[in-house]
């Protein structure tokens, strides 16, 4: 399966195996925003081989408060932490293929932060602190991976 560009990255500049440590080398860390589009709704049998292998060199804070080495499906909600964003129909979706054309392109590790939830609609998004908005739970998740974020991809 082979994704196209991706459409928008914002950049900020805020200063393997599955476990709660954060990457051991400060990352280039992504939160993965947006709706079904970013949260995956391709087929996963569609996968080739290799990209059903991890890269350790790409890790994941997955909706359950972990670290672990990113595979799809990247927004899983198996262990979801905050139900407002739980998306129980996430599949392949952009972020893991960026992640790596941007670590061979960049020769830099990357963390993901998945936060997206199909059927969203923007007024869910708006900028509102509460865990109980889709916005507040990305910060929060965001703020829980303690990792500085170099952007946000919105699809």
């Amino acid at each position: 399966m082979k994704w196209c560009p991706i459409t928008l990255i914002a950049s900020f500049g805020f200063a393997g195996h599955v476990g709660a440590a954060p990457p051991a080398v400060t990352p280039a860390t992504f939160i993965l925003a947006g709706q079904s589009n970013m949260s995956g709704r391709g087929d996963l049998t569609t996968l080739t081989a290799e990209e059903r292998l991890s890269d350790s060199r790409i890790r994941l804070y997955g909706n359950d408060g972990l670290w672990r080495n990113a595979l799809h499906p990247l927004d899983d909600a198996h262990g979801q932490i905050d139900a407002v964003s739980a998306d129980r129909l996430a599949a392949v979706g952009p972020g893991l293929f960026f992640a790596r054309e941007f670590t061979s392109s960049n020769d830099r590790d990357v963390a993901l932060i998945p936060c997206a939830k199909g059927g969203s609609s923007m007024h869910q998004w708006k900028p509102d602190l509460s865990g109980s908005t889709l916005y507040g739970s990305c910060l929060a998740r965001a703020k829980a991976a303690d990792q500085p974020i170099a952007g946000v991809l919105w699809y």
